[in-house]
């Protein structure tokens, strides 16, 4: 009797510590021998267990692309959505299929989705699948295959299928298929959802949408922003001084030129600082060439010139390089700076003085580089939320963003073979910046291809007339995500100057402005790659304490009840013995 207590004890505190399985259906495509797409039905299931963070993924059978980073990612989402500490858990996702399929970061939105579903107890709809990538912001991206992979749904039973916002109509060879009738033909709700927020609401029945904030510009930022983009514009006005009437008839970028600086004066009247910034820079580069051009000055002055502008590069980086990062401003203003002077100096070694020629064009293109870095390094020291930006923790964010960049462009890759060899050489470049220990140079430059990537992927998977529609919900969702990150105290300067340069671009080039406010998405997060210092870590699952509770106090009620039973019959057969 005494032994069978003592395992009931045992078990009853275990038991607390397992949790149920969750698992979702998912759509995929098969990997077929004649390349021919057929749409197929898996299933993603989800283990959480006590750990340090981990993350894994078995996935039988699979081919070709990987899904690791994509799950990383969606499981780093689905935590800061729900607001909860996932360092002491270890998240186990298993992908079974009826046959092989084609991996990639297509299951990625499903992940995030029975994450949060783990996280928060939630039942999850079994009539409901999806088909998505994840990416910053929370955003569901495009993905290929979609009428396959619906009719699929149709065959196992399924009522709804959400599919990534623009993407309801699809060019199928000479054709183009309405997702929304073909699932009305076939008996299957067919959705279009823009972010994971959106998605949880139907999967789960729980909405996680917010209410809209609005971005809180740090007045720091403003001033600033606004002495950088005089000091551009200004620049931009004193070049054009002098700059000869005589020798404006024949200069090709006369025009150019021209709008830039209207631009930059019209950004400016608007309060659109950074969209000033950029437009005076680009005059500058262009007025600031034609004067040299016009200047007379033989190679051998240029020459000197050029070496004094390497000296005083080197010199701006080496300071740079001794600031110390402690918030997300700092290390974003580290970022910009750094990028600026790199570019001075990569443009400086390229020119060459060859059979009497002058390249004024890199020369001009360096200065103004060089001046445009030190403009922006008057944001180091702004007020904000500090962090633990240490050395290993930029290693660990680089690396992340380096795997997370190369995962999404291994899938382009695999769908447009070599297409993209330029993507790959930024590539190598933000490694070699992890190889030469430049972990937030890294960070940086792999959140651009990163960016660029999804660019790409939004591209190829949504029609022109619907470009807008997209291009309309980066960019809320961008300044949604970084009105959150000012009201807790971050601002990330890079972002909210890349947003409001998308905006300025809107109109005239969409295209443009998509790569912009997907680099504000990107560079809007970077928080989630490192911690708040703090003297000691408190971990609390409500969840697993109030099942740990339950099983403690259950336990104790269980051994009362057998101590006073036992009790009870001791004083029986006392009063047995009494009696007799």
């Amino acid at each position: 009797m005494r032994n069978v207590f003592i395992i009931t004890i045992l078990i009853l505190l275990v038991l607390p510590l397992a949790s149920a399985q969750k698992t979702m259906p998912i759509l995929a495509i098969k990997a077929t021998d004649d390349f021919n797409e057929t749409g197929s039905i898996a299933r993603i299931f989800l283990d959480k267990q006590p750990g340090s963070g981990r993350v894994f993924i078995d996935t039988i059978p699979i081919s070709k692309a990987d899904t690791q980073m994509s799950t990383r990612l969606a499981n780093r989402i689905a935590c800061d959505i729900t607001k909860n500490s996932c360092e002491h858990k270890d998240f186990f996702y298993t992908i079974r299929a009826g046959s092989s399929i084609i991996g990639g970061p297509s299951a990625s939105a499903a992940a995030a989705i029975i994450t949060v579903a783990d996280i928060d107890n939630l039942e999850i709809n079994e009539g409901v699948s999806i088909t998505g990538t994840i990416n910053s912001g929370n955003i569901i991206g495009p993905v290929g295959g979609l009428p396959e992979k619906i009719r699929a749904a149709k065959a196992a039973n399924l009522t709804t299928v959400l599919i990534p916002k623009g993407e309801s109509i699809v060019p199928q060879e000479n054709e183009t298929i309405n997702l929304t009738i073909l699932g009305d033909e076939l008996g299957i709700n067919v959705i279009e959802v823009g972010t994971l927020e959106e998605a949880l609401l139907y999967v789960t029945g729980k909405d996680y949408r917010k209410e809209e904030k609005q971005v809180r510009i740090s007045a720091d930022y403003t001033s600033t922003m606004r002495d950088l983009s005089e000091l551009l514009c200004d620049r931009t006005a004193a070049l054009t001084r002098d700059v000869s009437k005589d020798s404006l008839e024949n200069w090709t970028d006369r025009e150019l030129t021209i709008n830039f600086t209207r631009w930059g004066k019209e950004a400016y009247q608007d309060k659109l600082y950074y969209s000033a910034a950029s437009y005076c820079f680009g005059a500058n580069v262009r007025l600031n060439t034609h004067l040299m051009e016009n200047n007379g000055l033989s190679s051998a002055d240029m020459q000197l010139y050029v070496d004094e502008l390497k000296k005083e590069t080197a010199r701006a980086l080496l300071d740079i390089k001794s600031k110390d990062i402690q918030t997300i401003t700092d290390l974003q203003t580290y970022m910009i700076v750094n990028e600026r002077y790199q570019e001075a100096i990569e443009s400086l070694q390229e020119i060459k003085f060859e059979n009497g020629t002058v390249p004024y064009y890199l020369i001009a293109y360096s200065e103004e580089r060089l001046r445009s870095g030190d403009a922006w390094a008057e944001f180091f020291g702004s007020p904000g939320t500090e962090f633990s930006i240490d050395e290993q923790a930029l290693h660990d964010s680089c690396l992340t963003k380096i795997d997370e960049a190369d995962e999404i462009y291994q899938y382009i890759n695999l769908l447009f073979p070599s297409q993209f060899t330029d993507l790959r050489e930024e590539y190598s470049r933000a490694y070699s910046s992890y190889e030469r220990g430049d972990y937030a140079i890294c960070l940086f430059k792999a959140s651009k291809v990163k960016a660029r990537s999804n660019v790409m992927m939004t591209s190829f998977g949504v029609r022109s007339e619907n470009i807008n529609t997209i291009l309309d919900l980066k960019l809320d969702v961008a300044e949604q995500h970084i009105a959150e990150q000012t009201a807790s105290g971050k601002f990330p300067i890079v972002g909210y100057s890349y947003l409001e340069y998308a905006r300025s671009l809107q109109q005239n080039d969409p295209y443009s402005a998509m790569l912009y406010a997907e680099y504000a998405l990107e560079l809007s997060n970077l928080d989630l790659y490192f911690k708040q210092p703090s003297g000691f870590t408190f971990y609390y699952d409500y969840r697993d304490s109030m099942m740990f509770i339950a099983g403690i106090l259950f336990g104790f009620a269980f051994a009362s009840t057998i101590y006073l039973a036992r009790e009870l019959r001791k004083k029986k057969k006392s009063k047995r013995r009494k009696k007799y």
